[in-house]
């Protein structure tokens, strides 16, 4: 029966067939999936969308197929995959009233949901999934008896004149998701900021930038770009545009931990004294160190995960700076709702430390923050991990 199909099919592609309402109902649905023509829609469908429109949407109504190009370094891989993905007519339903219903069995590599289908667009969020099926395909492991598959059935309606895919329902969705696009698309601006914050490198500069740059930003900003991002995810998720999710709330998740560092960082640059500052020898022997104490005077603490850098300089007897450093890893914080304490440092350049006469110690940025892991289920909701 299968061959029987097959056959046809290639008869109607070659252009060997007579007017498509003669075929069967199977038929057109199998002709619709390889070549979605504008003659295939029904009159109601062709009412709401030109041929033009229809060939800006055609490609969605394909049977799934590669779509990366030769030069992608997945191009091998996605071939291979899709070798095994395939489509049958499962039955035909006489409704009694001029229509059909026409059963098609999809069938395709579970694989390929992991990867989301090669979308070219995600494909960086699933690079280790992909190169562990590429390293399985090269080393031959990606068989037929090896793969695992999923399968899904869809319905096609068939009415007298064509095959009806309810347009006007289609056309409402799009303009919905073209709503959806927009809000992600004045969202935009957020690639630019730079949240991949560096709190561990042994320099300063990176981090002093990042929060430099979060600074000229300002917390108004972040905090609106919180909210029209979660409103965006929402809508998408209303819509069923999965496909946002994992990237946005990743970007979500930044944007917290951003707004957590502004918001301590005022408290900090309003609030942060210094006293008691003094060099003198450490105990042990272990050399000249940095001695004072610091307190918070305002009525707001910073949160209690994050922690204040600070910048000390040195200067000579005549008051000439003679060196500085910038210390990031600090433990200057409202930990347990604290509200001051004493620091110890020994200071790196020796040389520099016998001959300070005077220091003066500024802060610098919050040097710490928790991150923020963002999910949504029934609602959005961000813990700190």
């Amino acid at each position: 029966m299968r061959l029987t199909k097959i056959i046809i099919l290639m008869l109607i592609l070659s252009g060997c067939s007579e007017s498509t309402n003669n075929l069967d109902p199977g038929d057109r649905v199998l002709q619709f999936l390889e070549s979605p023509d504008y003659e295939l829609l029904s009159e109601v469908d062709r009412s709401v969308w030109s041929r033009e429109e229809w060939n800006k949407y055609a490609g969605s109504w394909n049977a799934p197929r590669p779509t990366l190009s030769p030069t992608s370094r997945y191009f091998e891989l996605e071939q291979h995959l899709y070798e095994f993905a395939s489509y049958q007519l499962e039955g035909v339903t006489d409704n009694s009233d001029d229509s059909y219903s026409v059963t098609v069995v999809f069938r395709w590599p579970s694989v390929l949901e992991e990867v989301y289908f090669f979308d070219d667009s995600l494909i960086e969020f699933v690079e280790d999934e992909l190169t562990n099926l590429l390293t399985a395909y090269e080393s031959g492991r990606l068989t037929p008896e090896t793969i695992k598959y999923s399968e899904a059935e869809e319905v096609f309606a068939v009415v007298s004149d064509g095959i009806f895919i309810n347009a006007e329902e289609a056309q409402r969705r799009r303009e919905e998701n073209e709503e959806v696009d927009k809000l992600f698309i004045e969202l935009s601006h957020i690639d630019d900021y730079d949240l991949d914050f560096d709190f561990y490198s042994l320099g300063s500069s990176k981090l002093t930038r990042q929060i430099e740059e979060l600074r000229e930003i300002g917390i108004e900003q972040i905090n609106l770009d919180i909210s029209s991002l979660e409103s965006a995810i929402v809508k998408a998720k209303e819509l069923q545009r999965d496909r946002y999710n994992y990237s946005s709330l990743n970007t979500l998740g930044k944007l917290h931990q951003a707004s957590l560092l502004l918001e301590s960082d005022s408290i900090f640059s309003n609030s942060l004294e210094f006293n008691e500052v003094r060099v003198a020898e450490a105990q042990g022997r272990r050399g000249i160190g940095l001695f004072f104490d610091w307190r918070i005077t305002g009525d707001l603490l910073p949160h209690e995960a994050v922690s204040a850098g600070f910048q000390a300089r040195y200067f000579d007897s005549n008051s000439n700076q003679i060196g500085s450093e910038e210390f990031l890893i600090s433990v200057i914080s409202a930990e347990n709702g604290d509200r001051g304490g004493s620091v110890g440092r020994i200071i790196d350049n020796q040389g520099v430390a016998r001959r300070v006469s005077s220091v003066e110690i500024g802060y610098l940025v919050p040097s710490r923050a928790p991150r923020f892991n963002c999910k949504f289920d029934e609602a959005i909701k961000c813990e700190q991990r």
